[in-house]
C-alpha cells in the first residue's frame, strides 16, 4: 500500500504524542514531590540510605525532608548531611526539625543545641526574654544547616489534660495574648538567624484530650473558636513560611461542619486564606501518623490534603526503605492526578505555590 502524502504529515503528530504524555507524566511527578516534606533514613552522609535520599533529590524536586530521632547522630555528621543535600538537590530544599522546647526536642542530645524550656516555662519570661532564648535555638539551628523548625505551638492550654499539649508543657497558657506574644518571639528569632518557622496546629489542639500521633481524635465537642485567636494575632505581626494545620476532627459551621480530619477538609484552608489572610505554605501534620493511618493509605492522604488545599504534606516515617515508598507514592498520586482532574489542578497549583513561597522567602 502506498504512504500517503496525509499519513507522511500525521507520522510527526504521532510520534509526539507519547513524548507529549511522557513530559506531562514527569511535570506531574515534579509537582506532587515539591509537596512532599519526607523522611529519610541514615545518620551518617556515609550510611547508604543517605545516598538513595541525595540519589532522590537530585532525581526529584523534593519540598524538603524532616530530621526525626533516628537521622541524629553527631553535629558533624548533620552539618555534612545538610551540606551535601544543598549541593544535590534540584531545587532549594526545606531542610526542617521539630525543635520546640521541652518535650520536643529532636536535637537534644547535641552539645551546641541549648536545653530549651517547654512552653510552658517560658511563659513565665517577659517576651524580650523569650526572644533572647530562642534567639540561642535558632542560631544553634542555623549553625547546622537547618532552614526550618517546626514551631512554634499556638495551641491554647485549655484541657490540662491533654495529652499532647498541655499534658506536655506545649502551650504557652490558655491566654491568646500571650500565646500570641511567646509565639512572636519564637518566630522573629529565627528569622534573625535565617531560619524560617511552621505556626501549629491551625485552628488549635490545645481542647483535645487524646493524641493524634496514636488514634483518630474528635475535638468537635471541645473546640472553640477563641483557639484561632493566637493565629490570628501571630498573622498580624509576623510572616511565617508556613502554617501546620491538625488531624483533629471539628465539625464546626466554621470549617463546613466536615466530619473528616482537617486534613482534608476545604473549610478549613479557606479559613486560613481567606478571613486570616495568610499566603504562605500551608501544610499537613506528619501522614503516617495514627489518626491518618487508621483509616486512609498514604496515596489517599496525600491526594485528599492537596485536595482541600494543603500546599505540602509532612510524610515523616515513609517505611522500612523511605526512598522507594517517597518514590511510589509520587508516581501514584501522579497518576491519579491524570485521571482526576480536580486532583491535577490541585498538584499544579501546589507544587507552584511551593516554588514560589520558596522564592519569596529566598530558601537556600
Amino acid at each position: 500500500m502506498p504512504i500517503t502524502r496525509r499519513a507522511l504529515l500525521a507520522a510527526p503528530l504521532l510520534a509526539a504524542a507519547p513524548r507529549a504524555r511522557a513530559e506531562e507524566a514527569a511535570a506531574l511527578e515534579h509537582h506532587v514531590a515539591r509537596t512532599l516534606i519526607v523522611g529519610f533514613g541514615g545518620a551518617r552522609d556515609t550510611a547508604p540510605a543517605f545516598d538513595r535520599l541525595l540519589a532522590l533529590a537530585g532525581t526529584l524536586p523534593l519540598g524538603g525532608v524532616i530530621y526525626m530521632g533516628p537521622n541524629i547522630e553527631s553535629e558533624a555528621a548533620i552539618r555534612r548531611m545538610n551540606g551535601l543535600l544543598r549541593s544535590a538537590a534540584r531545587e532549594p530544599l526545606l531542610i526542617s526539625v521539630d525543635e520546640e522546647g521541652g518535650a520536643v526536642r529532636r536535637l537534644r542530645r547535641l552539645p551546641s543545641v541549648p536545653d530549651t524550656p517547654s512552653a510552658r516555662d517560658v511563659a513565665a519570661l517577659t517576651p524580650e526574654g523569650s526572644l533572647a532564648l530562642y534567639g540561642r535555638m535558632a542560631q544553634a539551628l542555623a549553625g547546622l544547616g537547618f532552614n526550618l523548625n517546626h514551631g512554634p505551638v499556638l495551641d491554647l492550654a485549655v484541657n490540662a489534660r491533654s495529652a499532647v499539649v498541655a499534658g506536655l508543657g506545649r502551650s504557652y497558657g490558655d491566654d491568646p495574648a500571650v500565646v500570641a506574644a511567646h509565639a512572636a518571639s519564637f518566630v522573629r528569632a529565627h528569622h534573625a538567624h535565617g531560619v524560617q518557622v511552621t505556626i501549629k496546629h491551625f485552628p488549635g489542639h490545645g481542647s483535645a484530650a487524646e493524641d493524634p500521633h496514636l488514634r483518630p481524635v474528635d475535638a468537635t465537642g471541645s473546640w472553640r473558636p477563641r483557639e484561632i485567636e493566637p493565629f490570628r494575632l501571630v498573622l498580624g505581626r509576623e510572616q511565617p513560611i508556613s502554617l501546620m494545620t491538625s488531624h483533629q476532627v471539628i465539625a464546626h459551621p466554621l470549617f463546613g461542619a466536615d466530619p473528616r480530619p482537617l486534613t482534608f477538609v476545604p473549610g478549613a484552608i479557606d479559613h486560613v486564606r481567606h478571613r486570616l489572610g495568610y499566603h504562605g505554605l500551608v501544610i499537613t501534620d506528619d501522614l503516617t501518623m495514627g489518626a491518618i493511618t487508621a483509616r486512609w493509605t498514604l496515596e489517599a492522604a496525600v491526594a485528599g490534603a492537596l485536595l482541600a488545599g494543603h500546599d505540602c504534606a509532612i510524610v515523616a516515617k515513609p517505611g522500612h526503605d523511605p526512598v522507594a515508598r517517597i518514590r511510589t507514592l509520587v508516581s501514584a498520586v501522579a497518576a491519579q492526578a491524570r485521571r482526576d482532574p480536580a486532583l491535577r489542578a490541585a498538584v499544579l497549583r501546589a507544587g507552584s505555590q511551593v516554588v514560589a513561597v520558596k522564592r519569596r522567602y529566598a530558601v537556600a
